[in-house]
C-alpha cells in the first residue's frame, strides 16, 4: 500500500508540475499575448533606431491595434499612400498570431520610400516556451545597404 501511495503522488507531483505550461496544453489566443509580443518586439527594434509611432494596415487584427496604441501613436497607412513613412514610423506589415501558436512581428522602420533606399525591414517570429513568447531569431534587412549579384554566366569566356 505505501509503494502505490509513493507511486501516485510522483505522479501527482509530475502531472501539477506541467499543468500551468501552455506549450502542453493546446493553444488559446488571449487578448493579451499581443500586448506581450508587441511590447517584446518593439524593444528589439529600437536597437535599430527609434520608434514614435506605428503606421497600420487597414485589415490589421483588434487585438493587435489595442495592443500597438498602448505603446505609440497609431495612424492609417493610407496617409503615406506612396510616398514612404518618416523616420521614427514603423510600418507595420504582419502583427498576427496563428491557431498553433507561432507569432509573427514584421514592418519596415523609416524612413523608406528614399531614391536611393533608406530604412530597415525587420522580421521577428514568437514561439510559445513554457508560458512565455520566446523569440528564437530575427531577421533585418538593410534597404540602405546594395549589392550586385552578376550571374555566373555572364562573366566572360576571355578571362
Amino acid at each position: 500500500m505505501r509503494i502505490l501511495t509513493g507511486v501516485t503522488l510522483i505522479c501527482f507531483v509530475a502531472g501539477c508540475a506541467n499543468v500551468g505550461l501552455r506549450e502542453y496544453k493546446t493553444f488559446e489566443l488571449s487578448d493579451s499575448d499581443y500586448g506581450l509580443i508587441a511590447r517584446a518586439a518593439v524593444k528589439l527594434v529600437e536597437r535599430f533606431g527609434p520608434v514614435s509611432q506605428f503606421v497600420v494596415p487597414p485589415d490589421l487584427d483588434r487585438r493587435a491595434l489595442v495592443a500597438l496604441k498602448q505603446l505609440h501613436p497609431v495612424v492609417p497607412v493610407g496617409q503615406f499612400s506612396g510616398r514612404g513613412v518618416p523616420a521614427g514610423s514603423f510600418l507595420i506589415e504582419t502583427f498576427s498570431i496563428d491557431p498553433d501558436g507561432l507569432a509573427t512581428f514584421e514592418g519596415d522602420l523609416g524612413p523608406t520610400g528614399c531614391p536611393g533606399g533608406c530604412g530597415k525591414n525587420i522580421s521577428i517570429p514568437y514561439i510559445l516556451r513554457g508560458d512565455d513568447w520566446y523569440n528564437p531569431s530575427f531577421k533585418i534587412v538593410d534597404y540602405a545597404q546594395h549589392r550586385e549579384v552578376v550571374p555566373v554566366n555572364s562573366v566572360s569566356a576571355e578571362h
